[in-house]
């Protein structure tokens, strides 16, 4: 029996700005191709796996050391605004 689902929607890659369709519905809006992404603690150019750039906890780090840099950042803006909020406490 021939397939007689209608056509994806074209999609536009989040990243990289340029359309695709998507082979699944509900798809993230990534597509296929290669990416570059720089790196928000070190600076460095980087290629991340589409299954990365998909995941909800992707958080732009090259490598483990500088996922641990962001968290530790991260964690002490969340400390600071406690602080600053006077709920140190908690």
């Amino acid at each position: 029996m021939p397939d007689i689902r209608p056509p994806l929607p074209a999609l536009t890659c989040k990243y990289c700005g340029k359309q695709f369709t998507p082979r699944r519905s509900g798809a993230v809006p990534v597509c296929y191709g290669e990416h570059t992404i720089t790196c928000m603690i070190c600076g460095k150019p980087f290629h991340p796996t589409r299954e990365k750039l998909v995941s909800k906890d992707f958080g732009y780090t090259c490598s483990e050391n500088c996922t641990r840099k962001k968290r530790s950042q991260t964690l002490s803006r969340i400390n600071k605004e406690r602080k600053d909020a006077g709920l140190s406490h908690l």
